[in-house]
Formats: structure tokens, C-alpha cells, sequence
């Protein structure tokens, strides 16, 4: 018989929930230490934690939330614990993102930059803010399943922004791009319509929107794909009515566009934490791995995982959810993770896999490929499952930076992620050499 997990689990300090019922000032005191570094003198957000350690996740229950604003950081994750984007609304400010550095870039107007606010992201909430909500990012930053009120700004007073994904998500005023330079939206409905875009602006199943077009210097080409042919959203963390236990959710493949991108609760299957093991940073890969090879799904809270083994996946349909930036470092020479060949539907998501340190002399001796994610195996035949495939979402790979920053040079591997298995879907990987 499979060991029961503890249901609600022991999460660890990385976790933050919060409740309605707290007072703002709790609120605000234990959401706030996830910013980015404030400069008073400038009055600025700044990028100093550009390669922090940190990883955390601010959970809010089902509930409104008067007031609160929450600038959200570098390795942070803000997400609701309801079933429904609405079950979780923000009055005020709620989670934005600002352009960073603003006495550094942009001359007198102090616009600052957005080309660095990397690796956060916001997920399952409503945004009732009157003045609309700003997540003004680059890559790594994905914002999901989400209900905007009113406006939303995807730049901040134009400063320089390269490249974000929107998904799952209704947004009921306009939707302004500004500088973006490249963006791609899935499964949106533009309420109030869209604009702007510098460069490269991709709607694949959107409702409402804009026309195509080829793009001139003055206004970004605008590319239309009118479906999604295999939609699968990304699997989410949800709190049971009592608002005590949890329950994780799995939404199922569509072979068709819906009408609406919200996931029906219809569409989702709702397994109890129970089975769901909470890995923590601090334990072995051995215990991680005993829990996928009993059943069970693995939930990564927030940290920074040294793996001695790959973490491997040998049953259909499991789910490895990473929250708040959760990082595997891989073992040298070997991938964070490894997809047995003919395992259907598995589903992996949020994590940053990282690149080691590691000595060139020890590197030269390795033989084998050396990748972070491998998906099936070399050289055997695995055509997948067409209606049940696998899926890969915010899967955020570094070769370079993070704790190594200062010894890039001793930092490589052959290829970040290789998928050897057929029907497998990926939504929103950013695979990334760290320059110098």
C-alpha cells in the first residue's frame, strides 16, 4: 500500500499563504520581502537579484483583497488557490510589475527597463485595478490564467521589453503591448481589444484578435493563428473548500478550440495532496524519487535542488510541478530529468533546470550526451500518444549565471532539452545561455 502524504502538508518558509482575514499590515509583511531591492535614493526598483538564492511562492486564498498592492520579484511566484480565476480578487494595485532601474535607463523621462525582469510569474487571480494592471516583463515572467478587469500593460511608460506569454486568460479592457518587442498570446480573450508591439506579436486561439499584418518600422507584424490544435493548460495548485487541505489540479487535452479559455471544471481532474508529495530543497533525490516510482505526482516548493540523480518519470500521467522558480541543478553529466520512453501524459512544469559548475577536465572525461531534459530516449522509437500527450510548461533552462555567475566558463552542456518521444506539447520554454 502507497504511504499517504500529510494533507495539508508541512510546507516549508518559502511558502507563503495568505488569507482575506489577515490585516493589511500582515499582508503586506509577509508578501513584501519578495520584492526586487528598492533604491531609496533613486526611487527606484533595482536588478540586484538578478542571481539571488532566493525561491518563493506567495499563495492567496479564495477571498478579496482590499488594498494590496504587491510588486513582484525576481524568483517569485504570486498565484491563487481557487478553482476559478474570480475565487481570488485584488482591489487596488494586486500583483504588477514595474520597469526596474529607472536612474540607470531612459534619460530625464526615467522610464528605466524591463529587458531584465526575468523569472516570476502570476498566476489564477482577478486584477480589479482601476487604473489596470502593468506586468511589464521579458522571458521567463509567464502570466496564466488570469481575469483582468480593466486594461492591461504588458510595458511600463515604453521602456525597452523583450518578450513574454500570456495564456489561459480574459482580459475584459484593452490590452496595451508598448514596447514589447516580441510577445506570444494563446488561448486569450481580448475583451477590449489589443495594441502596440514592437516587433513580433503571435495570437495563437485568441478571441478578438487584431488584424495580421507584415509589420513596418513604425508597428510590430502581428501573426493570427486561429487554433490551438492540442490545447492543455498548465497544472495548478487549489485549496479544498475548508480551506485547510489541498488538491492538485490537472487540466485535460482539447483537440478542439474552445469558446472559452477559461478550463471548464469539467475539464480538470482533481487529485487529492494525499498522493502529491512536497519535495523540499534540503532532501534527498532518493526520497523525490521513490515518491514519482510509488505513484505519485511531485510538487517542488521553492528552492534550489542539487541533484546526485536524475529525477526519473516511468508512469503515465504523472505531474512534476515546480513553484516559485523551483531549480534542479543537474548531476554532472547527466539530465534534472529524464521521460521514460512510452510514458503518456505526463506533464511537467515550472521549473528552472540549471547547468553545473563543473571542472573542464572533469567535463572532457564525460562521454555520454549531456542535456538537462531528456523526453524518451535516444535512438528508441516512441510515437507517443496523440490523445493523451505529453506537455511542458514554463520549463526555463540556464546554462550560466545563478551561483556560478562568476565562472561561466567552466559551465557547459550539449543541448538543453531533447525530446525524443512524439505528441509532446510545449507552452512557454526559454532555454538560456548566461552572457557575460
Amino acid at each position: 500500500m502507497t504511504h499517504q502524504e500529510p494533507n495539508p502538508p508541512a510546507w516549508p518558509e518559502s511558502v507563503v499563504i495568505l488569507r482575506d482575514t489577515d490585516d493589511l499590515e500582515t499582508l503586506k509583511e509577509k508578501a513584501y520581502p519578495t520584492q526586487d531591492s528598492w533604491n531609496d535614493e533613486e526611487n527606484t526598483f533595482t536588478a540586484e537579484t538578478h542571481f539571488s538564492d532566493r525561491r518563493n511562492v506567495v499563495f492567496f486564498a479564495p477571498g478579496k483583497y482590499i488594498n494590496f498592492d504587491l510588486e513582484v520579484g525576481y524568483y517569485t511566484q504570486v498565484a491563487g488557490l481557487g478553482t476559478s480565476p474570480d475565487d481570488v480578487q485584488f482591489y487596488g494595485k494586486g500583483p504588477y510589475v514595474p520597469a526596474l532601474n529607472r536612474h540607470l535607463h531612459g534619460g530625464e523621462d526615467r522610464t528605466g527597463t524591463c529587458l531584465d525582469t526575468f523569472w516570476r510569474s502570476g498566476e489564477n487571480f482577478a486584477n480589479h485595478a482601476a487604473e489596470g494592471m502593468t506586468w511589464a516583463v521579458s522571458q521567463a515572467s509567464p502570466l496564466r490564467r488570469v481575469h483582468v478587469i480593466n486594461d492591461l500593460y504588458l510595458h511600463d511608460n515604453d521602456a525597452y521589453a523583450s518578450g513574454g506569454h500570456l495564456a489561459n486568460a480574459v482580459i475584459d479592457g484593452h490590452t496595451h503591448f508598448g514596447g514589447q518587442q516580441q510577445y506570444l498570446s494563446r488561448n486569450v480573450k481580448f475583451g477590449g481589444g489589443s495594441s502596440g508591439g514592437a516587433w513580433s506579436i503571435t495570437y495563437v486561439g485568441c478571441e478578438q484578435p487584431p488584424n495580421a499584418t507584415s509589420g513596418v518600422d513604425s508597428s510590430a507584424a502581428n501573426t493570427i493563428v486561429e487554433n490551438t490544435p492540442v490545447r492543455i493548460e498548465k497544472p495548478y495548485v487549489a485549496m479544498n473548500g475548508d480551506k485547510t487541505t489541498f488538491q492538485l489540479r490537472v487540466p485535460q487535452v482539447s483537440h478542439e478550440k474552445s469558446d472559452e479559455p477559461q478550463a471548464s471544471g469539467d475539464a480538470e481532474e482533481s487529485r487529492d495532496f494525499s498522493l502529491v508529495k512536497v519535495a523540499k530543497a534540503n532532501e534527498s533525490t532518493l526520497l523525490i524519487q521513490q515518491a514519482l516510482n510509488d505513484g505519485k505526482d511531485v510538487v517542488f516548493s521553492p528552492g534550489i535542488y542539487f541533484l546526485d540523480e536524475s529525477i526519473e518519470i516511468k508512469n503515465d500521467n504523472q505531474v512534476i510541478l515546480g513553484l516559485g522558480l523551483a531549480t534542479l541543478v543537474s548531476p554532472p553529466g547527466k539530465p534534472c530529468i529524464r521521460v521514460a520512453p512510452g510514458t503518456a501524459g505526463v506533464r511537467i512544469a515550472g521549473v528552472m533546470l540549471e547547468a553545473p559548475q563543473l571542472d573542464p577536465n572533469h567535463r572532457r572525461k564525460l562521454t555520454q550526451h549531456w542535456s538537462l531534459l531528456e523526453f524518451g530516449a535516444e535512438g528508441l522509437k516512441d510515437e507517443g500518444d496523440r490523445l493523451n500527450p505529453g506537455a511542458l510548461f514554463d520549463i526555463f533552462c540556464r546554462v550560466g549565471g545563478g551561483g556560478a555567475a562568476n565562472r561561466r566558463d567552466w559551465i557547459s552542456i550539449d543541448t538543453m532539452v531533447r525530446i525524443h518521444s512524439g505528441h509532446v506539447v510545449g507552452d512557454n520554454l526559454w532555454l538560456w545561455r548566461a552572457g557575460k
